[in-house]
């Protein structure tokens, strides 16, 4: 949660658009000048992919509260005071070992639910105003994989894979962008739980290293709420979602390792120039 509508644009894209959205890779090594310079049409092509598959449409979602979660009693509890729990910070929430045919668990973890969660660091969800926030302060349901007092994990509200989890920090981080050297041990946190979820629900996939970690990089991301994107099996997604959207060699991505391994390179940088 959430894929906005605008994103359903993948689907459609012709062949030529996804040749031409498939040349904006970081890195390209060409040898010969004309293919060096992209053709207009290409370009064209390239900036119509970038409108309609980012630019964000207006919002007519009625994001008024549901009744189901404005009458139940956790709503009603914690919307105007929100508590802080007395439960440690490492424990999961249990899932079942029971599969479905599409390879999510049959429990009762599964049905999206309108839950206050909890927190440790009295954290006032009433200041995020995005769609994680009210999942978090229980306005709206979401399908929770795994949730501890600072991650919690749930369904992507548009899956685009058996398993298509997104692991967030209870505390407000808008992007990747905003993530220092200091965050690092929050990262790994992240990337820990997305491990234990696999192990969950797709233990064979993670096994055959057949997932991704990724994040999506302002402007294109579709939440400014610090959001990993855990997805597997890969080998079974579709072609656009595996090669464009999810691609971490896009200028719109990026792996877990690789942000992972940027930051490790700040923090070094940070303590040569200290000593020096």
């Amino acid at each position: 949660y959430p894929d906005p509508p605008h994103f359903c644009f993948w689907e459609n894209l012709s062949v030529v658009q996804l040749a031409a959205a498939g040349s904006m890779k970081r890195s390209t090594t060409t040898t010969s000048a004309a293919r060096s310079t992209p053709t207009l049409t290409t370009m064209i092509l390239c900036l119509v992919v970038m409108v309609f598959a980012f630019v964000p449409l207006p919002d007519r979602t009625d994001h008024r509260h549901p009744a189901s979660c404005t009458s139940s009693p956790t709503f009603a509890k914690h919307h105007q005071q929100p508590q802080a729990s007395t439960t440690t910070a490492t424990t999961m929430r249990p899932t079942s070992t029971t599969t479905t045919n599409d390879g999510d668990h049959d429990d009762d973890n599964d049905v999206p639910r309108c839950i206050y969660h909890e927190n440790d660091n009295h954290i006032e969800y009433r200041t995020n105003p995005t769609p994680f926030g009210r999942i978090l302060a229980g306005q709206l349901p979401a399908r929770t994989y795994a949730e501890t007092l600072a991650l919690l994990c749930f369904r992507d509200k548009h899956p685009r894979a058996r398993l298509h989890g997104l692991v967030i920090p209870k505390q407000l981080i808008a992007t990747v962008n905003q993530l220092t050297p200091s965050d690092l041990p929050l990262l790994g946190d992240l990337k820990q739980m997305a491990l234990q979820v696999l192990q969950e629900r797709e233990p064979e996939a993670l096994a055959k290293g057949d997932y991704r970690l990724c994040f999506h990089v302002p402007p294109w991301n579709s939440v400014d709420h610090l959001h990993l994107h855990v997805l597997a099996p890969v080998s079974q997604m579709s072609w656009v979602m595996k090669h464009i959207k999810y691609n971490c060699d896009m200028v719109w991505a990026i792996s877990f390792d690789d942000l992972e391994q940027r930051l490790q390179q700040e923090q070094q940088q940070a303590l040569q120039a200290e000593t020096k």
